[in-house]
């Protein structure tokens, strides 16, 4: 592929890990205990898939689609939020969430690199 076709793997990869975590993000309310370490889980394989999909930028892959997530899920809530929300307010609530999701982007990060070798090895027999 080409440099455009490899930046339009990436960001179907990218955009088909964040739906998927939007699910995980809309439950959040529920991570407690061992649905804590599942809904991580299910972050992280969503992140190697995005890596595996993505070729040569696979830590990028699962890094942004960590992100891509959690904002996706910023503007769902927002767009099911009561009537007194405005844009302010969801520009501010979705900087903070950008902020607090960081650690678990580096571990999508740690997995899109893990799901990128996975593939190096699978297309490599």
């Amino acid at each position: 592929l080409g440099r455009a076709g490899r930046v339009v793997r990436l960001a179907i990869a990218v955009a088909a890990a964040a739906a998927a975590q939007v699910v995980v993000f809309l439950r959040v309310g529920d991570w407690l205990g061992v649905s804590a370490a599942l809904a991580l889980a299910y972050l992280m394989a969503a992140a190697a898939g995005a890596g595996f999909f993505a070729g040569r930028h696979a830590p990028l892959a699962g890094f942004l689609s960590v992100v891509c997530g959690a904002l996706a899920y910023g503007i769902v809530a927002y767009a099911t939020r009561s009537a007194e929300a405005d844009l302010w307010s969801l520009a501010g609530w979705e900087a903070r969430l950008a902020v607090s999701v960081l650690p678990y982007a580096a571990g999508g990060a740690v997995a899109g690199w893990a799901g990128g070798s996975l593939r190096r090895i699978a297309l490599r027999r």
